[in-house]
């Protein structure tokens, strides 16, 4: 009979059609993967770039601050040590004073 030929040509057409829209979904799901896929990576890539600057500045600003608190260091122990060979003599004497060492008087 002609209507059942009719509804299997049916019948095929319409599996055919709901394969060959599951491979398209597939294929525009696949794709849409990739493309998000680059979007995510392409956003990781700029953040760790972001951080990798920020950090290098970070530590651009610490070895700055390093190098001035050393000379500061340097310049108050150089201080010091003036101060201390100016005022020595009278270290000695106020110390010999307080011993009663003073032979002078």
């Amino acid at each position: 009979m002609e209507i059942f030929k009719w509804a299997k040509d049916i019948e095929k057409i319409y599996i055919e059609l709901i394969e060959k829209s599951k491979k398209e979904n597939l294929d525009e799901i696949q794709s849409f993967r990739i493309e998000q896929e680059k979007i995510l990576g392409d956003s990781f890539q700029k953040r760790q770039n972001l951080v990798k600057d920020v950090l290098q500045t970070l530590s651009d600003d610490i070895e700055k601050e390093i190098s001035l608190f050393k000379d500061k260091i340097s310049t108050s122990t150089d201080t010091i040590v003036k101060n201390y060979e100016v005022a020595k003599p009278h270290i000695i004497e106020k110390v010999i004073q307080q011993l009663g060492l003073d032979l002078n008087g």
